[in-house]
């Protein structure tokens, strides 16, 4: 008598597996959301920690970090603050926030006495011809990578955020302003950039629906140095510091990246946007720093500077200057001038936004507004 062998048969099998898949299928949006709002979370105690950092900042010197820190004389083609002289050797606020969170030992390697940018001569406009190694670039600096300026900073990244490279080599707005003079350099990104305030489109639409009330800087102003929390009349607690811009030197429009053409040929005059490349994103930025809002079209396929029609300034478009950008969904992850850090709707009204920004508007926002 033959003893029959125990088993599944193939049918039994493949119930199985079909079974499996649904499960997997039905568990891993729920996975991904997990996943998201912990990346969520960890981006916005990074903010949380600029935040500190600013009041750390703050309590030292009295003051909010500048936003950047250079001058312009007569003839200057640069874009920074207008002066009698130049002052060519520019830092930025996220440098000097630095030893205020536990990064002493990179901020330690800059010197202080050249710009973060230098090696660069900048004699033929009134400023010094800067030779320190703050900023390297690959093509003639074997150790490029070793320079400050292309150290990666944790807390500058959010974990949402997309990166094709870090440090990545930057172009900068300064280097078109300046006719090449300023360098390209290997740079750490950033995906946090300065609220200057607002401007163009922004600023039209909020003085259309808000007449005569219209007040558009931010704390890290270029036309302020020394904004203390004295100053800060709207209240501390609806006062934004800084905010979202990820995801470049990659150009992004509603959550789609686009391909930036690789010709470096330098355009005419010094405008934003510029398509060649995109401006931004690491923390010895330049613009990270110089960041007016002025929005764009819901599409963001176009940056807006005049007009009193609705535009679109969070989750459009990562420009610099077009508005803020994030990869959570719908919205969008601010510091605020108190020490702590929200999240805020990529719907939230223009009039909250831009009260939100400046710190000296006089205008009411509560907290129930965002």
């Amino acid at each position: 008598m033959t003893q029959r062998k125990k088993g599944f048969t193939l049918i039994e099998l493949l119930v199985v597996i079909a079974i499996i898949a649904v499960l997997i299928a039905l568990l891993l949006p729920a996975v991904q959301a997990a996943r998201e709002a912990a990346r969520r979370t960890q981006c916005r105690n990074n903010l949380k920690q600029i935040a500190l950092a600013e009041h750390n900042y703050h309590d030292v010197f009295r003051m909010f970090t500048p936003a950047y820190m250079f001058l312009c004389g007569p003839g200057s083609p640069f874009c920074g603050i207008s002066a009698p002289y130049s002052d060519n050797n520019v830092h930025f606020w996220q440098e000097v926030l630095l030893p205020f969170m536990e990064m002493n030992t990179i901020y330690q390697r800059i010197d202080h006495k050249s710009t973060i940018l230098s090696p660069v001569d900048t004699s033929a406009f009134g400023g010094a011809n800067y030779t320190y190694l703050n900023s390297g670039v690959p093509s003639s600096d074997a150790s490029a990578s070793l320079r400050p300026t292309a150290a990666v900073i944790p807390t500058y990244i959010c974990p949402s955020a997309p990166r094709s490279l870090n440090p990545y080599l930057e172009i900068s707005q300064l280097s078109d302003c300046s006719g090449g003079i300023f360098p390209q350099y290997l740079a750490g990104g950033s995906d946090y950039t300065a609220l200057g305030g607002y401007l163009g489109a922004i600023k039209r639409y909020y003085e259309s629906v808000n007449p005569g009330q219209a007040n558009r800087n931010g704390i890290l102003s270029d036309d302020f140095f020394d904004v203390s929390i004295a100053k800060i009349t709207d209240g501390t607690s609806t006062t934004l510091i800084c905010g979202e811009c990820a995801g470049r030197p990659d150009l992004w429009l509603k959550g789609s990246k686009k391909i930036v053409p690789t010709d470096l040929a330098k355009k005419s005059g010094c405008t934003i946007p510029d398509r060649q490349h995109n401006y931004g994103g690491c923390w010895a930025c330049f613009d990270n720093s110089e960041n007016w809002i002025q929005g764009t079209t819901f599409d963001g396929t176009t940056y807006l500077t005049s007009g009193t029609t609705p535009v679109c300034y969070i989750n459009c478009n990562n420009e610099t200057s077009s508005g803020m950008y994030s990869f959570h969904p719908a919205s969008a992850g601010v510091a605020v001038a108190d020490g702590s850090a929200h999240m805020i709707s990529e719907n939230l009204d223009v009039t909250v936004f831009c009260r939100l920004i400046t710190f000296r508007g006089r205008a009411k926002v509560t907290d129930g507004n965002f």
